[in-house]
């Protein structure tokens, strides 16, 4: 054999050992989580299907790639111009518009004059809409959706709708959706425009007629009382969870988080003002915005000492877990937790918008959107951080649907005025482990070797 030849064979095979034994040496370990930044929309940005830029938004919806949100701008005497529903869709982030001042009503009269909340799953997206007032009364009210994006708006339910228990003066809101399946809250008022009655009612089950999760009259569970008010509700799959409340005198005295899961629809409590608060001393004196993944709920608590924090149900009839409160420290910051907004949940995965104060009567000192993944809460953006260049975030706010796994959206105002869409997904890097001391030897013997070969072939 040619000596060339063979030499290079022993180097190319010397080569493939070093590779393989550095690879086995350098197994990859994540290192700690960093987000990589996309801005979706902002004050450049043109209204598609409306005239002029975006002014304004609400606060974005998450789901896989698409983005849901409220847009507005103005005219020169401050009032809404262009208002609308509209979609970020894909990696690309081109935006789609659902619904408009300019578009009819599905199953009413004339064009919607407002909206409310939206929900995203997949592509299908419902929200609320309203249409105009008439001597104090709005005439079209009711939840509407899209399902798949870019086709024809149906009216989901409205005011006009037939409901069980309920029959005039009635208004529907706050809707949730998962795949096809929507739970929203129905309400029936008094002369007085007060809720005398509501009911928390859903479309799940093959044949999408609607049925009722709980309302008024309905028994708390452990307790003696029944239901007078109930809200909030959140939907996945057909799980459904829940804010209930009984009044004594006009004033809720028993309030808690419930859920309906499983195929008997039985519900269940996660939390009341008679549960002990996890990490904390006492009760719960107060509890709200309760959010739904499979069977993992979070929701946000309140202590006789006005103590906020987050908690959760990781699992039907698992114990309740603190994810933070007001003495949780903030990630990569000196201080602690003031309170919290936005709170969302994908999985076991949580994320909110927490905010430190001052005092009561100071601005914001430092805020920002946190992750709580594995066990571990860690910052995804805060105040103290740079995201524009140039540019001082003022303020950060998260809708209760801004996680999908652990990608996040939220909006982010600055200290110029300026406000933006933001779009946030975690990477890792990963980081080779440090060589041993074995490794070394073979790294070390394999180049002594290749020294050799190397020197015989200069001769």
């Amino acid at each position: 054999m040619n000596l060339k030849i063979g030499v290079s064979i022993k180097l190319l095979t010397a080569s493939i050992v070093l590779s393989q034994s550095i690879n086995l040496l350098s197994i990859q370990k994540v290192n700690a989580a960093d987000f990589k930044f996309t801005k979706i929309a902002d004050k450049n940005t043109p209204i598609p299907g409306g005239i002029g830029n975006f002014q304004s938004f609400g606060s974005p919806s998450l789901s896989g790639h698409n983005i849901a949100f409220q847009g507005y701008n103005f005219d020169n005497y401050d009032r809404i111009k262009n208002q609308g529903i509209y979609i970020s869709t894909g990696l690309s982030g081109g935006l789609t518009k659902i619904a408009d001042k300019d578009t009819l009503i599905p199953g009413g009269i004339g064009n919607f004059r407002t909206f409310g909340s939206q929900s995203i799953s997949g592509n299908n997206i419902v929200f609320e809409g309203y249409g105009y007032y008439h001597y104090g009364n709005v005439d079209q009210q009711g939840i509407y959706v899209t399902t798949p994006i870019n086709s024809a708006l149906t009216n989901f339910v409205d005011k006009n709708t037939l409901i069980p228990d309920f029959t005039s003066k009635k208004y529907v809101r706050n809707p949730s959706i998962s795949g096809s399946n929507i739970a929203f809250t129905i309400g029936e008022a008094d002369e007085t425009g007060y809720a005398e009655k509501r009911g928390i009612y859903a479309n799940t089950g093959e044949n999408g007629a609607l049925i009722k999760i709980a309302g008024t009259n309905t028994p708390i569970p452990d307790s003696i009382s029944n239901f007078d008010l109930v809200d909030s509700a959140s939907i996945s799959g057909s799980n459904i969870a829940f804010w209930g409340g009984a009044l004594s005198s006009d004033i809720v005295d028993h309030q808690g988080i419930y859920a309906s899961t499983g195929e008997n629809r039985a519900l269940i409590k996660i939390a009341d003002t008679n549960t002990p608060i996890p990490g904390s001393v006492g009760n719960f004196t107060y509890v709200e915005s309760p959010r739904i993944s499979g069977r993992n709920i979070v929701f946000s608590g309140v202590s006789d000492a006005d103590q906020q924090g987050i908690y959760a149900n990781m699992g039907e009839n698992g114990a309740l877990l603190k994810i933070a409160d007001t003495n949780t420290p903030i990630p990569d910051s000196n201080s602690n937790f003031h309170y919290f907004e936005g709170i969302s949940i994908s999985g076991s995965n949580i994320a909110f918008a927490g905010i430190l104060e001052d005092n009561y009567y100071e601005a914001y000192r430092e805020m920002g959107v946190y992750l709580y993944a594995d066990g571990v809460l860690s910052k995804v953006i805060s105040s103290t951080d740079t995201l524009i260049p140039g540019k001082t975030i003022r303020n950060i706010y998260m809708s209760n649907q801004g996680l999908d796994g652990e990608s996040l959206a939220f909006l982010a105002a600055f200290n110029d005025n300026s406000i933006a869409i933001f779009r946030a997904d975690r990477i890792y890097e990963p980081v080779p482990e440090p060589l041993t001391l074995g490794g070394t030897a073979v790294a070390g013997f394999v180049g002594f070797w290749l020294k050799k070969k190397k020197k015989k072939v200069v001769v």
